[in-house]
């Protein structure tokens, strides 16, 4: 139902009213971060922009050869 989409959005709540509701801070400027920190097993990127980055992290943590 189109009618519950928040205005340009593709998930039928905000993840911005989310994350405030439990107490976190949100920081949108943060949106076109391309960092990719890695914990342990844990790959963690903050969205399209961070793709590029992520990716080549994920493959590598997976130990993945690819051909050249």
């Amino acid at each position: 139902d189109e009618a519950g989409m928040p205005a340009g959005g593709k998930l039928p709540y905000s993840v911005e009213d989310a994350v405030r509701a439990v107490g976190a801070d949100w920081a949108a400027a943060l949106d076109a971060d391309t960092r990719v920190p890695v914990d342990g097993a844990l790959i963690t990127a903050r969205g399209p922009p961070s793709s590029a980055a992520a990716a080549p992290t994920l493959i590598d943590a997976l130990g993945v050869d690819l051909p050249a």
